[in-house]
């Protein structure tokens, strides 16, 4: 596709290269995860995407009772490898995953007396 592609719930988006005389390439996907708008939630909301990522991904935390959160990243055996704060506002934010090896990472996110874990996949 030349122009963007709406999707409006979470959706998991599959792609392939494809070009006249050559082989396709392999098929990728990507899964979108969308986090509610700003209305009461009984606890926090979090969004991670892409999912499975290559060098970066994207968290959206909310969580109507706090201004922050912190985000921690674990590998399988336990090891935390990255520490940061994000805002709880629901804005998006950038994590920079090129100094990991491919593999399955854990994604903490620690808000007040609550916690929510993700499994990441980096490709």
């Amino acid at each position: 596709y030349s122009t963007p592609v709406a999707i409006s719930s979470n959706s998991t988006i599959k792609a392939m290269g494809v070009k006249a005389g050559l082989i396709n390439g392999p098929v990728t996907s990507g899964v979108y995860s969308f986090v509610p708008s700003r209305q009461a939630t009984e606890g926090p909301e979090l969004g991670l995407f892409p999912n499975p990522a290559r060098d970066r991904i994207y968290l959206n935390l909310f969580a109507s009772d706090l201004s922050e959160g912190q985000v921690e990243i674990f590998d399988l055996q336990g090891r935390r490898l990255l520490q940061n704060m994000i805002p709880a506002d629901g804005s998006q934010q950038e994590i920079d995953l090129r100094n990991l090896p491919a593999g399955n990472y854990l994604v903490k996110v620690q808000t007040g007396t609550r916690m929510i874990s993700r499994l990441l996949v980096k490709e």
